[in-house]
């Protein structure tokens, strides 16, 4: 049975107040293409979380480093992606492990897919630990690059364990076609259908 449609949050600008009400005891997608600010707009979340509550908050970094790739991981002269740090006062569990990034690192569609199946192996991994015990509140960035090689059922039953969850994820068309992207976007789309509410950027 199809559930009822998840909730449109229209994105606040940069500048205005974001508070932590409408996003507790639910689970926020956050979407958009490159460069859209998917990962600044779940750091402005977490920092509302960290002003009206004393935490402790998880948060899983999936976003890979790309500083190696010089200008095959900037658009337009700025990096891709970005990892979510919250503020040094707040209580704050980070986990994070060495990610890839499949479509700017392989040579070809066979490279792509091998470096997504290792990237789903350590995710996986930091996941089992990251979960060791219970979570209430949970943020998760970049976890469409799980979504590459891994299920989303997975996905899916990690997010729903925590009461609240804030998620981003890529769901675009600069980073080009191809297998891999299209399993990346059907996961996606199926986040899209099970979460509370959504927000695309």
């Amino acid at each position: 049975m199809v559930g009822p449609k998840p909730a449109l949050l229209t994105a606040c600008a940069a500048t205005e107040p974001l508070g932590s009400a409408s996003f507790v005891g639910r689970f926020t997608l956050i979407t958009g293409d490159v460069k859209r600010g998917k990962t600044r707009l779940t750091r402005r979340v977490l920092e509302a979380f960290c002003r009206d509550f004393p935490g402790p908050f998880t948060v899983i970094d999936l976003a890979p480093d790309l500083d190696h790739l010089g200008s095959r991981g900037r658009i337009d002269g700025l990096p891709i992606g970005g990892a979510l740090i919250g503020p040094a006062d707040c209580r704050i569990h980070y986990h994070h492990v060495r990610i890839t990034a499949p479509r700017l690192e392989g040579a070809d569609e066979q490279e792509r897919q091998a470096l997504a199946g290792d990237n789903r192996v350590r995710i996986e991994r930091l996941f089992e630990s990251a979960f060791a015990t219970p979570i209430k509140t949970l943020f998760i960035n970049d976890c469409s690059l799980y979504l590459q090689a891994g299920p989303v059922a997975v996905l899916l039953g990690r997010i729903r364990s925590a009461a609240t969850a804030v998620i981003n994820g890529y769901y675009g068309r600069m980073l080009g076609p191809g297998r891999l992207s299209e399993r990346e976007r059907r996961g996606m789309d199926e986040l899209m259908a099970h979460c509370d509410q959504s927000i695309q950027l």
